[in-house]
Parts: structure tokens; sequence; C-alpha cells
């Protein structure tokens, strides 16, 4: 159903379409300059161009806070077709048990499911990260001092969070990477996957693609990586 490469590729092509803009504006400050928050449209464009449906900061199905708001919330959350509604458990749950004892409580059991109802088990759930060898502190282009934790943490973090719901099927951690040459990224990326393998992380294999971007402040690679949730 789900085909990491394609997901990564329709990241790719949007911020490869940001950056040509960018270089067009001659701007001062590129791709590696915006935050995780600033990206986040741009990455939901990329899946939109291809008809997808997007949900940004959707609940975690399993999540059983006591308040909506208080609940976890996932980045981004696909659908195979744009026109597709995403079911939330919790919410249905929440429904069923206040119609109890009313007179809506059986017209909530015979409810069928519309065929436009996608199950969050068939629903990818994406986590973005974004991490950068050189980056900028206090507004100060510096190299990163943390980047290799960073990295690692960025994808344990999330993968494990990902697993531990049990209505969570399909999903991976998007790594927005920039890194000084491509050579760079892939060696950074493959290491910090296998010190995960090494701490039992749900980890699987990547799916990667590589834009370049100006050098302004020492990056001149944006490495787009899929690192998929093993279960």
């Amino acid at each position: 159903m789900w085909h990491p490469q394609e997901l990564t590729h329709a990241v790719a092509t949007a911020l490869a379409d940001q950056e040509r803009q960018l270089c067009a504006e001659q701007a001062y400050q590129g791709l590696d300059a915006m935050t995780e928050l600033q990206l986040h449209p741009l990455i939901a464009h990329g899946f939109t161009a291809t008809g997808q449906g997007v949900f940004r900061e959707q609940p975690y199905p399993s999540d059983t806070g006591p308040i909506p708001a208080d609940r976890e919330r996932c980045d981004l959350v696909l659908l195979e077709n744009s026109q597709t509604r995403l079911i939330d458990p919790v919410l249905k749950n929440r429904s069923f048990d206040l119609a109890k004892d009313t007179l809506f409580a059986d017209v909530l059991d015979e409810a069928e499911p519309s065929h436009l109802d996608a199950l969050p088990e068939d629903a990818y759930w994406m986590e973005v990260k974004v991490v950068a060898q050189h980056s900028y502190v206090s507004g100060v282009p510096s190299p990163n001092r943390s980047y290799a934790s960073s990295l690692i943490a960025a994808i344990r973090h999330d993968l494990i969070k990902l697993a531990a719901d049990e209505h969570i099927i399909h999903a991976g951690v998007l790594i927005i990477l920039f890194t000084e040459d491509s050579s760079t990224a892939e060696h950074d990326l493959m290491a910090a996957i296998h010190r995960c393998i090494d701490r039992n992380t749900p980890v699987g294999s990547p799916a990667m693609e590589h834009i370049p971007i100006a050098d302004r402040i020492s990056n001149t690679n944006c490495t787009i990586a899929l690192v998929r949730m093993r279960r």
C-alpha cells in the first residue's frame, strides 16, 4: 500500500521547488534556516500534490488522555485518497459512551462506516525531524555540536513512540538532513540507524533522496530520508 521511496520523492520534489524559488529570489537564508514547523506546510504540499490526503497534528489513535487537547499528536498522517476521512477511535468510543442509555444508542450501534472512512491501520503515520550539520545558533551560523546525538535521538525517540501504538501499522520518521555533502549524509544516517538497532529500536531500512542547496552556512546538501518503523 505504501511505498517509502515514493513518499520520499514527493517531499524531495516539494523542497527542491522551494529551493529553486529561494535561489531565484537570492534569499539570504535557505531551507536550512527553516524550522521544523516552517517546513511542515511544504512537506504536506508535496503529498497533496500527488492526490494523497494529509492530516497535520493528528492525535495518536490509542491515546486515551482525559481531554482531547491533551492527546499526543503525530506531525503528519497520510491517506491514499484526499477525499477519505480518518476515523479517530478515541472520539468514536467517546461518542458511544456519551450515547449510552439515550435515544441515540441504537443509531450508533447500527451505523456502518462509509467507504470514505479509513481506519488508523490504513494510514501512514509520519513524524518529522530536522537535523543539520551546520545550523543557526542565536542567529549566527555555526557547526552543530549536538549533530550526531540529535540524529540518533530523532530516529529512536519517534520510532519507539509510533511502535507503541497498537493501531499504527504503517509509519516512519521523515528526517530532513542538511549536510556538507550527500556522502556525509548517507554515512551519518546509516551510522545513526545502526546505533538505534544496537539499542533495540524498531527501525527498518531508509528510503532517501538528495537535493542540492545553495551554500549559505556550509550545508550544500539536503537529504530527505524516510526511516520506516519495523513491527
